[in-house]
């Protein structure tokens, strides 16, 4: 090699990149195993703290209210849940027995193609069935289930066709 040329800065300092990772993990243990082993006497009092510095125990009503045992949820049985589902009359539906909107009330709110309604007055005659507003407008949606059956003129009025 001519000592005018510089050697690269990378084969210079290769040996100790090289001996670099094996130094940091000795170490590293070494550091931990210095502060497991070390004496906490240092950092803890001889005698102990005077009543002026010690801390109260917090008194605050509301912890006490606090019950030791939490309720323990006990799941109903099937057939009261049944039972409660039958007691639901046949015109109203609850949230948890969700029947989707069939074309037979469809038929119903318009009277066979006789009468001809809004889309808010054919909303509210299928909440009155006690189907949702949602499942309502969806089925009174020009592109919805029952658009086949559906017409819808150009001043809003919906009628029914068979």
């Amino acid at each position: 090699m001519n000592p005018k040329q510089a050697v690269p800065l990378a084969v210079t300092f290769a040996p100790l990149l090289a001996a670099a990772p094996p130094v940091l993990i000795i170490g590293g243990i070494v550091a931990l195993a210095a502060w497991v082993l070390s004496d906490d006497k240092k950092n803890k009092p001889d005698a102990a703290p005077d009543a002026e510095n010690s801390r109260k125990p917090a008194e605050t009503p509301i912890l006490r209210e606090i019950p030791a045992i939490l309720p323990v949820i006990i799941p109903r049985p099937v057939h009261s849940i049944l039972a409660d589902s039958a007691s639901i009359p046949p015109g109203k539906l609850s949230a948890k027995s969700k029947k989707p909107i069939t074309r037979a009330d469809m038929v119903k709110i318009f009277k066979n193609g006789q009468l001809s309604l809004t889309r808010m007055d054919a909303v509210s005659a299928l909440k009155q069935l006690g189907y949702g507003k949602t499942a309502a407008y969806s089925a009174t949606a020009p592109d919805g289930r029952f658009s086949e059956w559906l017409i819808f003129g150009s001043d809003g009025i919906i009628s029914w066709a068979e």
